[in-house]
């Protein structure tokens, strides 16, 4: 019943026999699928979009849709320790992590801290003294301590508690968000044992340096080489969401960048 008002509903009362009235919500959805951005995006719509004969059709917006973009780093740099373009020599990789970052302190799951090499092709990781072939893997069942030993030479820590010890490490061909020249190295730690947004050190700020072998095409100082993520890892349990970040770092080449090497 409306009658230029709040419309009013009337329910009749139950026949002997027959089923009870019922109220049946029809106005709410639920999915298996995850939404998943690679880049922060507000008030994005989202529409009724029913399929019919292999066809989805939008008839309304139903609501909006925001991706935030994880917390920046206090800093994250690419520091090379040769500037002849291809040669293959450390480098070091380094970022800090702000002291207001509780989350740390808070994440119930376990820890991970996420290297993407934008372009493999510019940054060509190495391990054992030789290049890894753009195919190398190693599946995130198959995380171990060992392949951080094969990935990194060092890692280091200006905590007087070292850094944290990883559960184990990984890589994978392509980068999540299927670019051809990205890769993916993560490093899984132990819940309650990854790193750290307090460190016993004079300014209170976590320092970390990860070095690893790697041989830099013609670079320009500044230019972003690797992303760094952190955020929990859905597989081991405890994480609010399947993709649950904390923060970024955009990995900047420090110093004056690479040089042609003899005969380039």
């Amino acid at each position: 019943n409306h009658a230029g008002g709040v419309p009013k509903f009337s329910i009749a009362p139950a026949v002997p026999g027959e089923r009870p009235p019922q109220w049946s919500r029809s106005n709410a959805l639920s999915s298996h699928y995850e939404l998943k951005a690679m880049q922060g995006r507000q008030q994005m719509p989202v529409c009724w979009s029913p399929q019919d004969k292999g066809y989805y059709f939008s008839y309304a917006q139903a609501g909006e849709v925001s991706f935030v973009d994880p917390v920046n780093m206090a800093s994250a740099s690419v520091s090379i320790t040769t500037r002849q373009a291809k040669a293959l020599a450390p480098v070091v990789i380094a970022f800090t992590v702000p002291v207001g970052s509780r989350v740390y302190e808070n994440v119930q799951g376990e820890l991970f801290l996420l290297l993407r090499v934008l372009r493999h092709t510019r940054f060509a990781l190495a391990s054992a003294g030789q290049l890894l072939s753009p195919g190398t893997s190693i599946n995130a069942s198959g995380l171990s301590q060992a392949a951080c030993g094969r990935l990194f030479r060092e890692l280091w820590s200006n905590d007087p508690r070292g850094f944290p010890m990883p559960k184990g490490c990984y890589i994978s061909a392509v980068g999540a968000t299927g670019e051809a020249e990205e890769r993916d190295v993560f490093i899984v730690f132990e819940r309650f044992s990854g790193l750290r947004n307090r460190c016993r050190s004079p300014d209170g700020l976590c320092h970390y340096q990860l070095v690893v072998d790697a041989a830099v095409t013609a670079s320009a100082a500044g230019e972003n080489l690797i992303d760094l993520y952190t955020g929990c890892r859905f597989e081991g349990g405890g994480c609010q969401t399947e993709f649950e970040f904390y923060e970024r770092g955009k990995a900047l080449l420090t110093g004056s960048g690479t040089l042609p090497g003899p005969g380039l």
